[in-house]
């Protein structure tokens, strides 16, 4: 069965599964590649999209025999034109349990696309909500999503296991809960194993444990659960809604132990790791139950026959018609009462327990969909004024507005009084992380590629960008603002910012300055907001770029809680002049997965020689074409930055011996890396001559941390040594720097091509990629801003404390006036 799968996630991330003889995947993270001549992925837009116009593009032999769209509520990825296909089409339904109006969403996309199977993949206790809303076709597969053959179990079952619990997953702000469960563990002082890995990694770190917990975000029946099943570890999970088909796993034959409360978790752990040989037999069983019911063939099989012959999986049983909540009857609309339960839903995930007072005006489908979430308490009757619980939640007659700020308690006779009316009408804002840029977030930036790195899912995020520099082109999640109105000024930015928040609860802010505005808008947000600031410098304007700019960045940093630097030279300049602490963040990698080592061999002298790195002035390209002319060497340069009306025409950098490729998908550059002997990197040559010196002396460019991590490719820092670039590849023992002179270029090139010297480079570059890997790098700058200062972080074993190596101290020439 040829499948087209479409999906929001990238490879690195919540891998899709391999559910067809032969697969295609498409969608915003993945790339156009091809392997032996057929298409392997496919890049999509960022939201919505024509998946047919999509799919025309594919030759005749690998149209597809049915389209899988895994769709969740980030609405990252939502195609469309599903009706164009004449195959089965299979909506995989992904995270109704969290998000932005997760279930409204979902069901407006369900109604306006057409597909013959809808699968629940995680919240099954949903399904009589999508019932009532009249779908049909209605399926639930749990653990359809696991990505692993049945080769990568295997060897992640560790024949030697530690006496520990072990956890793989964030327990950062979004996931309240987890963190409590987290620190109850450690305060029993209970062997707990707490790493943030990705999926192949995760699987080793249970395979290697003895019991792995599971802690649902939200009343769902997780990938982990069955992460934990598959590697052998004995599985202790929360408990869930009757709805959510735990039960039903439990009687077919699913060996765990439930925990209702943090002490019963730290009791279920305390037992567990007392009698090793009874938990290593639980662990078993449960590996042999997934065998026989989730192996690599068997789950295929199953979804063949779910998309071929509309039936599902024998073990976990059909999701009955009548399972389905009640009308809500004349006058309240069926809208409403999910909307309503959509409050309280987000509620039961900040906190640990719920209790949700209904009137006589309350509909039975409300109170029916609350009873899917194990933490709530229903009750008849408004609270009294003698109570003063915090975590009430307010409902009344049809078409109002209830009140679920989880902070405080509202008493709602007190308050209904107080407004003259029969219930509460206050507005609900939702809560969201902001993020202030210059311009859009892509990839066709350095900026924009690392930010993405940063958070790859961040449908909480609002961002608001200065200018609009790529036609409106953004990849990322959330909603997204400009504030570049034709002749406006700094006060009408004010303005629009304002009017822009006015819709949100701001929880933290990270504002990555460039222009002037954005510091404009760092300060507004913050004054508006008292949301915790973090300011992160990627990019110096305030020192050698505009000193305009000093005084306005200055306040900006004085009122940030935390403040991040993208270099140690930027760091230590920045504390010179505005006399505060500063800590360091490099363009690290999140992830490795498409590592490949450097194949080069002495044997193969290239015809050519790669140069990589965006060039933003015109001065550095009259450097680069006239080291080209000068020289002789033949450059294909990759990247290129934004086509300024100064950048030379093609067939002119032909001519002088640079073929332009422009942007390149990750992985057409990792191929191109792990061939090149050596890459070249542009820089400045920091003589006071030049338009770019904001740009070379204090920025780190994401891409070379890229060539570090994917390839460890030697690099060639052409420029001053006083360059950042130039002193991260000398420092760290990975290449070389010279002039823009051509005979300093050949002789540098040749010397750098020696087989002793650079198998030495390489060798180095292996040594260090590892710091600069750091899987949840976005949660590290959420945990440095909420402690106020950073935290612990893998490159700290390259400069500790962030600190600028002694040994090569940082330049300190006199600043521009």
């Amino acid at each position: 069965m040829r499948i087209l799968f479409s999906t929001g996630s990238p490879a690195g991330y919540m891998a899709p599964p391999r559910l067809g003889d032969e697969q295609i995947n498409c969608g915003p993270d993945w790339e156009n590649r091809k392997e032996n001549g057929r298409v392997v992925s496919l890049r999509t837009p960022v939201g919505s999209y024509d998946l047919a116009a999509l799919a025309s593009r594919l030759p005749p032999e690998q149209k597809p025999d049915a389209v899988v769209c895994l769709v969740d509520a980030s609405r990252r990825n939502t195609p469309r034109n599903l009706r164009a296909f004449k195959c089965p089409r299979v909506l995989l339904v992904a995270d109704t349990h969290h998000l932005r109006s997760p279930l409204t969403g979902m069901l407006n996309y369900i109604a306006a696309e057409t597909f013959d199977r809808i699968v629940l993949l995680y919240d099954r206790h949903h399904a009589g909500i999508f019932r009532a809303a009249g779908v049909k076709n209605l399926f639930w597969f749990p653990g359809l999503t696991f990505p692993h053959g049945d080769a990568v179990v295997r060897a992640a079952r560790a024949s030697q296991r530690k006496a520990c619990v072990a956890f793989v997953g964030q327990a950062g702000r979004v996931h309240p809960r987890r963190g409590k469960l987290l620190t109850r563990l450690q305060e029993a002082g209970l062997p707990l194993r707490h790493e943030t890995v990705g999926q192949g990694e995760a699987l080793r770190v249970y395979g290697s444990s003895l019991a792995g917990f599971n802690a649902s975000l939200n009343g769902d029946l997780n990938l982990r659960f069955f992460e934990i099943l598959a590697s052998g570890a004995a599985l202790l999970t929360d408990e869930l809604a009757a709805g959510s088909g735990l039960d039903r796993l439990m009687e077919n034959g699913v060996m765990t132990g439930i925990y209702r409360s943090a002490g019963e978790l730290v009791e279920r752990v305390r037992q567990a790791l007392a009698h090793p040989e009874e938990t290593s037999k639980t662990g078993a069983a449960g590996a042999r139950w997934f065998d026989t019911r989730l192996g690599e063939q068997i789950r295929r099989e199953a979804f063949c026959s779910l998309v071929m012959d509309n039936r599902g999986p024998e073990w976990c049983g059909p999701i009955r018609t009548d399972e389905c909540v009640s009308s809500p009857g004349q006058g309240y609309p069926f809208s409403a009462a999910v909307a309503a339960y959509e409050r309280v839903q987000e509620l039961h995930r900040q906190l640990d327990d719920v209790v949700v007072a209904l009137d006589e005006g309350a509909p039975e489908a409300f109170a029916q969909m609350c009873s899917t979430l194990p933490r709530v308490v229903l009750r008849q009757g408004l609270p009294g004024k003698e109570e003063t619980r915090s975590d009430f939640y307010v409902t009344d007659r049809p078409g109002t507005v209830p009140e679920n700020t989880p902070a405080s308690f509202w008493n709602w006779r007190e308050r209904s009084a107080e407004k003259g009316e029969t219930g509460l009408r206050s507005a609900v804002k939702e809560s969201r992380d902001l993020l202030l840029t210059h311009v859009e977030v892509n990839r066709r930036q350095g900026t924009g590629a690392f930010l993405q790195r940063l958070f790859p899912r961040a449908a909480a995020f609002v961002t608001v960008r200065s200018q609009s520099l790529y036609g409106g082109e953004t990849e990322f999640g959330g909603d997204h603002y400009a504030t570049d109105r034709a002749g406006a000024g700094n006060e009408a930015r004010r303005l629009v910012l304002r009017r822009i928040l006015a819709g949100y609860r701001i929880c933290r802010i990270l504002a990555v300055p460039f222009f002037e505005s954005d510091f404009i808008h760092a300060l507004t947000a913050r004054e508006i907001t008292g949301a915790p600031l973090c300011t992160f410098v990627m990019d110096d304007q305030a020192l050698y770029g505009r000193p305009a700019m000093r005084e306005l960045a200055a306040r900006t940093l004085a009122v940030s809680r935390l403040r991040l630097v993208i270099s140690p030279e930027m760091k230590a300049a920045y504390e010179a002049h505005f006399g505060l602490p500063f800590a360091v963040m490099p363009p690290v990698m999140t992830s490795v997965e498409t590592r490949r080592e450097n194949s080069w061999r002495p044997e193969r002298i290239p015809a050519r020689y790669l140069v990589a790195g965006n060039i933003w002035t015109p001065g550095q390209l009259r450097q680069l074409r006239g080291l080209a002319r000068a020289g002789g060497l033949l450059l294909d340069w990759v990247g290129g930055g934004m086509d300024f009306g100064w950048m030379a025409p093609a067939a002119d950098l032909e001519r002088d011996g640079i073929r332009r490729l422009g942007f390149l998908s990750e992985a057409e550059l990792i191929a191109r890396l792990a061939e090149a002997p050596l890459v070249i990197i542009p820089g400045g040559m920091l003589d006071g001559n030049e338009d770019s010196e904001w740009l070379t002396r204090l920025s780190l460019p994401s891409r070379m941390v890229f060539i570090l991590t994917q390839t460890c490719t030697p690099m060639l820092v052409l420029g001053s040594p006083e360059t950042c670039a130039a002193r991260f590849v000398l420092g760290l023992g990975i290449g070389l720097c010279c002039s823009y002179e051509s005979a300093d270029v050949v002789q540098t090139v040749r010397r750098m091509m020696d087989p002793e010297t650079r198998a030495r480079f390489v060798a180095r570059a292996r040594a260090v990629a590892g710091a600069f890997v750091m899987p949840d790098a976005g949660e590290w700058i959420w945990r440095s801003l909420e402690a106020g200062c950073p935290q612990a972080a893998p490159f700290d074993a390259i400069w500790p404390g962030s600190l600028t190596n002694p040994a090569t101290p940082a330049h300190t020439s006199p600043l521009p006036a």
